[in-house]
């Protein structure tokens, strides 16, 4: 019986510790089933976030939930999968571990990481051994293995439905009006929608719409971050945020000559905890000319490369050119209207909309309607 009581000790204590091994990266969506070990139950987590999880059997604990997190489980796991962007990354234990620090789906060439959307634990059921004495005596072993997918929330810190982030956060929607039928390009990147955490970089930013006949981009910038972070206690945050952003409408179309270029920082934050349904998102934004003046919001005019003090945002165009002649140019940069949905926000950062008016006969052409920071958020109280 000693020996019986030593083995049932060893299966509800185990002795795994916590062991930090490198991961294997791995395209697309795999599971335990994949990984090449036969006879392993998956306990998968979706979403993931601080709390402890369980199937009845596992139960882990996640802490420091951000682009990485660490974990803890009450037996041995074999592999640990954590699926974030188009890879994942496969953590192979060999016999088990039961914790370990700094976990996070792959890195992107950059050195940033995507937010992670979901994670297998791998492990295999540990049943105690008995040992059953009869007359004459006889032992009687069974062992028995199940092997189960289960998808699990946590079972102290998620909210019900109504009390979950989530958001999209696009970087820029462009329309292009009386040129080629209203096309519409973007998002070029977006976060995942309904994970939070979620960041998605990207740099050196180029958008050429050749069926305008461009061959030069009409936006630019160094780095372009679109984001999702925060949780429904403490509020939902969907981000759009730029460096160096240019848009140069010289470049939309060579043939008509726009003499313009606008740029912009947009959407710092968008947060559902300070915006009322009647109020405005806070951008910034500075115009820059270039071969004309203009004439921003009353606030002075501008000569080539200069930029306007104190530039805000109007529903009216400003125009420049002389209107008896050829044409007139007018620009329109705004805050697109704010659209409330239910315990959160969804806006159109900065508008920018640009007309020529010909003078024989006054026809207004709309060429360009160009939304940048597009961002939605759906942050409900928990």
């Amino acid at each position: 019986m000693l020996a019986a009581a030593v083995v049932v000790t060893g299966l509800l204590m185990p002795t795994a510790l916590a062991e930090h091994v490198e991961p294997t990266r791995v395209s697309g969506n795999p599971s335990c089933a994949d990984v090449g070990k036969g006879g392993l139950s998956e306990l998968r987590i979706e979403p993931v976030a601080d709390g402890t999880y369980s199937d009845g059997t596992l139960e882990v604990t996640l802490s420091n939930v951000n682009d990485t997190f660490d974990w803890q489980a009450n037996q041995p796991v074999e592999v640990v999968i954590v699926k974030g962007g188009p890879d994942s990354n496969v953590y192979d234990y060999g016999s088990g571990a039961t914790s370990d620090t700094g976990h996070g789906a792959p890195e992107r060439a950059n050195g940033t990481r995507p937010g992670v959307s979901h994670v297998s634990f791998c492990y295999r059921e540990q049943k105690p051994t008995t040992t059953t004495t009869t007359t004459p005596p006889t032992t009687t072993t069974t062992t028995t293995t199940t092997t189960t997918t289960t998808t699990t929330s946590p079972t102290t810190t998620t909210p019900p439905p109504t009390g979950r982030c989530t958001g999209w956060a696009y970087d820029l929607r462009l329309d292009l009006a009386d040129i080629i039928g209203g096309f519409v390009g973007g998002p070029v990147t977006h976060t995942q929608k309904d994970v939070f955490p979620d960041q998605e970089t990207q740099s050196d930013l180029a958008v050429i719409f050749p069926l305008t006949g461009a061959t030069e981009p009409i936006v630019t910038a160094t780095t372009l971050d679109t984001e999702n972070s925060g949780n429904p206690a403490d509020g939902c945050v969907t981000r759009v945020t730029y460096e160096d952003l240019r848009v140069d409408l010289n470049n939309l179309t060579p043939d008509q000559g726009i003499p313009v270029v606008l740029t912009a920082k947009v959407l710092e934050t968008v947060t559902s905890a300070t915006l009322q349904p009647d109020d405005m998102v806070e951008i910034t934004s500075k115009v820059v000319i270039i071969g004309g003046s203009l004439d921003i919001n009353g606030q002075g005019g501008a000569e080539d490369g200069e930029v306007p003090p104190n530039t805000g945002f109007t529903n009216e165009p400003e125009c420049f050119g002389n209107p008896d002649g050829p044409g007139q140019l007018c620009v329109t940069v705004m805050l697109h209207e704010t659209a409330i949905i239910p315990n959160g926000i969804a806006a159109n950062g900065v508008r920018i909309k640009v007309s020529l008016t010909t003078a024989l006969p006054p026809v207004s052409s709309q060429l360009v309607d160009l939304k940048l920071a597009h961002a939605e958020a759906d942050a409900h109280p928990s």
